[in-house]
């Protein structure tokens, strides 16, 4: 299946204004309501942490993009989810990447990864054939998961691990649709873009 467009001429190299950009999966109100209140448990017995006030999602693909490019991101992104085919996403139990550095995440687990690592696989192709994205500013998409803390030192990954371990969770939601945000400033919060429907 094809997605290119004609590739419009490169803007001049003092022009580019690059920005940070996510593509996101954002689960149903349900398990996001579930989501925050793991959050919240994990913040009341470990105190702040990166993604405490994240809304729950899963991500699908992280780059850095010249602004300038922003419409020619969402015409193909607006074309490859127009041929996309909703998909139903398990979430089952909880999960934890151990701290490397202060790095350590715990994190819902997806059971059934495929459909979302194929949607990664597919979206990483636009980026880098269609957007022309530079393989240095696409960024390694992990396991897919549905973070409640990152960055977690190792006390803070320990208490994650007392609070979630003995516990089951299970839910499921339909994947219908892509959501872009994006880092105006590099250095502040993201905000929403463009939701892309599949149909």
């Amino acid at each position: 299946m094809q997605f290119h467009l004609q590739f419009e001429s490169d803007v001049a190299e003092s022009d580019v204004k690059f920005v940070g950009y996510k593509i996101m999966i954002h689960p149903n109100e349900k398990v996001s309501e579930d989501v925050k209140s793991f959050k919240k448990l994990l913040l009341n017995s470990c105190g702040n942490y990166i993604s405490q006030n994240s809304p729950p999602h899963i991500t699908v693909a992280s780059f850095v993009l010249d602004e300038q490019r922003e419409d020619i991101l969402t015409k193909y992104l607006d074309k490859f989810t127009s041929t996309a085919t909703p998909f139903s996403v398990t979430v089952n139990d909880f999960g934890f990447f151990d701290a490397v550095s202060g790095q350590g995440v715990a994190y819902l687990s997806i059971e059934n990864k495929e459909p979302i690592i194929q949607l990664q696989n597919l979206i990483n192709i636009v980026l880098k054939i269609d957007v022309r994205v530079h393989k240095k500013h696409l960024l390694k998409t992990n396991v897919p998961h549905i973070t409640i803390g990152k960055n977690l030192d190792k006390s803070k990954l320990e208490k994650s691990k007392e609070l979630f371990s003995s516990k089951e969770y299970a839910s499921n939601f339909t994947v219908d649709k892509i959501v872009l945000i994006k880092q105006p400033h590099l250095t502040k919060t993201y905000e929403v873009c463009k939701e892309f429907y599949f149909f």
